[in-house]
């Protein structure tokens, strides 16, 4: 039997991937918002808003995460 890797480079490399993963997501929020804004002052549409965070989110990460901004812009909205 095999081991892939030591313990301490596993542990490693789940905290690289964790703080990778959560720099993108505000990284990704913070390009979001400022595309809402953009819209927001244009349109002054609270619309634009939400389907602004559904494009981001659909294609920075995928389902889970456009259903949740989705949630999270109609509470704010």
């Amino acid at each position: 039997m095999t081991d892939s890797g030591s313990p301490v480079r596993q542990v490693s490399a789940d905290i690289k991937i964790f703080w990778n993963t959560i720099l993108m997501i505000a990284l990704w929020a913070i390009f979001t918002l400022l595309i809402a804004l953009l819209f927001s002052s244009l349109y002054h549409s609270s619309a634009s808003l939400c389907l602004t965070g559904l494009l981001e989110a659909s294609l920075c990460s995928g389902r889970i995460f456009a259903v949740v901004l989705f949630k999270v812009t109609l509470k704010i909205v």
